[in-house]
């Protein structure tokens, strides 16, 4: 019996997850830039890259920390996303979804 539970909540779960990303609304925007910022980890000598993206859409830029992930969509090339709060989804060019902190949101003149 708890190995039917067991799927019934997985298939909940997947169900609650679909419905989810159908209610994103996706812009087409154009990855602008790419930086690496070194961040000191720990008490030793250890550092750790962030790469930080540039994000244009019609109306913003937006300025997205990836972490330690990088984009393989190459700069100048349009992308997909969507902003949910403080949190950008980006559609990487391998098909894979992307999430990073908007660090800053730049208005357009």
């Amino acid at each position: 019996m708890s190995a039917l539970i067991r799927r019934l909540v997985l298939v909940y779960l997947a169900a609650a997850v679909t419905l989810l990303a159908a209610d994103r609304v996706w812009q087409d925007g154009k990855l602008l830039a790419m930086t690496v910022r070194q961040y000191n980890i720990g008490k030793y000598a250890k550092t750790e890259d962030k790469h930080i993206y540039t994000i244009d859409s019609p109306s913003l830029q937006y300025v997205v920390n990836l972490g330690t992930h990088k984009l393989k969509t190459p700069i100048n090339d349009p992308i997909r996303f969507t902003v949910t709060g403080e949190k950008l989804r980006m559609i990487d060019s391998d098909g894979r979804e992307r999430s990073g902190k908007i660090e800053e949101r730049i208005r357009k003149p």
